[in-house]
């Protein structure tokens, strides 16, 4: 099964393709043109994608936002690459920061994350695999485990 991850901005947007569980590749769309033209730009790549790897499953990491801090480039890029998957027929996941990342109360968690992004760079083989890169295939992999808890769930 083939599944595409999304770390969504308006700059920089990571993404993250799994063939099988494994992580085939990952990388970014980095745009620097107007608002309207990256998010055009983000979208057709997002699309080729899908085309391409013809994933079952889009997992999508939610905007971050507060009350004082709304951000609706990133709720509106979200919503297209809802759409597109709507189009091709597949699932649709939107999971929050807090989720994927954990709430950042202990040195625990700071030291798995950094154990899991090492995990990745060794994976890149450099260190200009970004951290855009790192947070969709972190997307990713927490899709797959929430997948396969629920598949253990349902034997």
């Amino acid at each position: 099964m083939n599944i595409i991850s999304l770390d969504p901005g308006t700059y920089h947007c990571g993404y993250a393709v799994f063939v099988d569980g494994k992580l085939i590749f990952a990388g970014e769309w980095e745009i620097k043109e107007r608002i309207d033209t990256r998010l055009t730009h983000i979208l057709n790549s997002f699309g080729a994608l899908l085309i391409q790897y013809k994933p079952c499953e889009i997992a999508c990491e939610r905007a971050f936002s507060t009350p004082k801090k709304k951000v609706p480039e990133l709720e509106t890029l979200i919503r297209g690459a809802r759409g597109m998957a709507r189009r091709y027929k597949q699932r649709f996941f939107l999971y929050s920061p807090r989720a994927i990342f954990g709430r950042w109360n202990g040195k625990r968690e700071v030291a798995r994350l950094a154990e899991q992004q090492q995990q990745i760079l060794r994976f890149a083989r450099n260190d200009s695999f970004s951290e855009h890169a790192i947070d969709a295939v972190l997307v990713g992999q927490y899709h797959l485990r929430k997948m396969e808890v629920i598949k253990g769930e349902g034997d």
